[in-house]
């Protein structure tokens, strides 16, 4: 089976999954990457092994809005049995694609992260439409989790097969680490991501001043929000804030090591790796529903604690269970370890082409 996929970046988040899928026997997979990389981020290059392709595209309106006015000629070079847009419905090159495919009765599937639901109405009127365009002729849509895939059907009426693909990391150095074994005097949470209102740490800051045992929170992460939020944290009395800033992506794992909860209250996360990272390190995680990864991963006092977003009294109750139920810590580590046992990049790489293989 011939594979074409059209995405953003080389990503880290895809590189293990489209290495993986490129060694299936049966599989000969090309990528189209409209950047090299993303000016919003430091990663490095995450190209598999297969052919692939970096175009040289040209931003319009911003990162969503990119348009290589040599497409059309890479295109003529491809040979392919099923395309997978992974590419922004904002951007030029998503349609010339889609336009090639059905030019030559090429099937394909649409691969994205759900649409954020906290945008301007305008925003959500006109993203809705070309979306719902983009679907149409789609033979099915592959969703990062399963809420991704509901959601995608609800709002478009999207009733086509689906595939819940995640994104995926190798996790080795946060499996590595030690058990918990929750030694520290005084519970430490952590907040990693940036410091902006999307991510909202101020309302983790707002819970923590109604809370009345001692805690730590460590905060690792820059944005414009960050001298704000220092001088809120400064009034908390039961417990300590400390901010790092921005540390390196290798360091993540240590940081987890030395740490009691991670708390992740966004108003819009179409994924949130660091909820993987954390429970692959053992970590029970608190979380708001509008960050995916904790819906598809987390479950209620077993590995962690789900609250409304935005709410900041569900989020003071989750910490305080969170603090009064030290006797089940150890346990709710090895439920964070267990809960990822079927993420797998073999295991997901096979299903993956079964699905493919009964769309073509």
């Amino acid at each position: 089976m011939k594979v074409l996929i059209i995405t953003l970046i080389p990503s880290p988040h895809l590189y293990e999954i489209h290495n993986t899928f490129a060694h299936h026997p049966d599989v000969e997979l090309e990528i189209f990457y409209e950047l090299r990389k993303s000016p919003r981020r430091d990663w490095g290059e995450y190209i598999p092994d297969c052919r692939h392709t970096i175009l040289k595209s040209r931003q319009l309106f911003g990162i969503s809005s990119l348009v290589d006015f040599e497409l059309n000629a890479h295109l003529k070079k491809t040979e392919t049995d099923i395309v997978i847009i992974g590419s922004s419905p904002w951007s030029p090159n998503t349609w010339i694609v889609k336009r090639w495919a059905q030019r030559h009765s090429i099937p394909y599937v649409v691969f994205s992260e759900p649409p954020n639901q906290t945008r301007s109405s305008l925003n959500r009127i006109v993203k809705k439409i070309i979306g719902k365009r983009l679907l149409k002729d789609a033979v099915g849509f592959v969703g990062v989790t399963k809420r991704t895939c509901e959601i995608i059907a609800k709002l478009y009426n999207f009733n086509k097969p689906h595939f819940v693909l995640p994104y995926y990391s190798d996790l080795k150095d946060f499996t590595s680490l030690p058990c918990r074994s929750f030694q520290n005097k005084i519970t430490r949470f952590l907040f990693l991501g940036e410091i902006t209102y999307r991510k909202r740490l101020d309302l983790v800051i707002n819970a923590l001043k109604k809370v009345q045992n001692p805690f730590e929170l460590h905060v690792v992460g820059n944005g414009e929000l960050r001298e704000e939020l220092e001088m809120q944290a400064a009034n908390i009395s039961h417990g300590t804030v400390t901010f790092y800033g921005k540390v390196a992506y290798t360091e993540v794992h240590s940081i987890l090591a030395n740490t009691d909860f991670l708390i992740l209250p966004s108003t819009h996360d179409g994924f949130g790796m660091v909820v993987v990272e954390a429970l692959a390190a053992g970590v029970p995680v608190i979380a708001s529903e509008s960050v995916m990864s904790a819906l598809e991963f987390v479950e209620n006092g077993k590995n962690g604690w789900l609250f409304k977003q935005g709410n900041v009294d569900e989020l003071r109750n989750a910490i305080d269970l969170a603090l009064n139920s030290k006797s089940h810590w150890s346990q709710m580590s090895i439920n964070a370890r267990e809960s990822l046992k079927d993420y797998d990049a073999t295991k997901l790489s096979k299903e993956f082409y079964t699905f493919l293989q009964g769309l073509i």
